[in-house]
C-alpha cells in the first residue's frame, strides 16, 4: 500500500493512496445571534402593539402567526440547515451539518473563494461558495480560508477564482455583496 506525506499549513498529514484520509479540520465559526433576537423582539413588539391597537383577535393572530413563523424559521435554518464544519481531504471536501449529515463535495465544485484581510472596520474573513445551486455561501474565519486555497492550488495546480473574477469569467451579474478579495 503506497502512502505520502504531505504538509499543510504546518501540519503533516498521512495520505493514503486507497483511502480519503482527513487532512485538515475546519469548524465553522457561529455568527452572533444578537441581531436576530432584536428582530424578533421588534416583530413581537408589533404584535403586542397591534394588539393594543386594534383590539381585533384576527389582526393580532396574523401578526402572531407571522411573528412564529420567522422565529422558527430562522432558529431552524441556524440551528440545523447551516454547516459545522468542514473536513479537507486530497479527494474530497466534506461539508457537516447538525444531525450527524455530511455532503461530500470535489475541489472542482468550489466556484469562488473570498479572502478579506480586514481592515479598521471589518474583521478579516472569507466566504467559499460551491456550484450547488443554492444562494448562500458559507462564511469561515481569514485563516482557513487561506489553508482551502493553498491545498486547491496544492491540489489542482490552479488558481482559485475570487468572486469578482468569476463574475468576469461567466459573464454573471452581481448578487452578494461581497468585499475586495486579496
Amino acid at each position: 500500500m503506497q502512502s505520502r506525506f504531505f504538509v499543510l499549513g504546518g501540519m503533516m498529514a498521512l495520505n493514503n493512496s486507497g483511502s480519503d484520509s482527513i487532512a485538515f479540520s475546519i469548524s465553522i465559526p457561529r455568527n452572533s445571534k444578537k441581531y436576530y433576537y432584536i428582530l424578533y423582539f421588534v416583530f413581537i413588539l408589533l404584535t403586542g402593539l397591534s394588539h393594543i391597537l386594534f383590539h381585533f383577535w384576527v389582526i393580532t393572530g396574523i401578526m402572531l402567526s407571522i411573528t412564529i413563523f420567522i422565529i422558527i424559521t430562522i432558529e431552524l435554518d441556524y440551528r440545523l440547515f447551516s454547516p459545522i464544519g468542514i473536513q479537507l481531504s486530497v479527494f474530497s471536501i466534506k461539508i457537516i451539518y447538525p444531525l450527524n449529515k455530511t455532503v461530500e463535495k470535489k475541489w472542482t465544485d468550489i466556484q469562488w473563494l473570498n479572502l478579506w484581510p480586514g481592515d479598521d472596520i471589518w474583521s478579516p474573513y472569507s466566504s467559499l461558495k460551491f456550484n450547488d445551486g443554492k444562494l448562500g455561501s458559507i462564511e469561515l474565519n481569514y485563516e482557513s480560508g487561506r489553508k482551502i486555497k493553498e491545498m486547491y492550488h496544492s491540489i489542482n495546480g490552479n488558481k482559485l477564482p475570487n468572486y469578482n473574477e468569476f463574475l468576469k469569467a461567466t459573464n454573471s451579474l452581481r448578487w452578494f455583496t461581497s468585499g475586495p478579495s486579496e
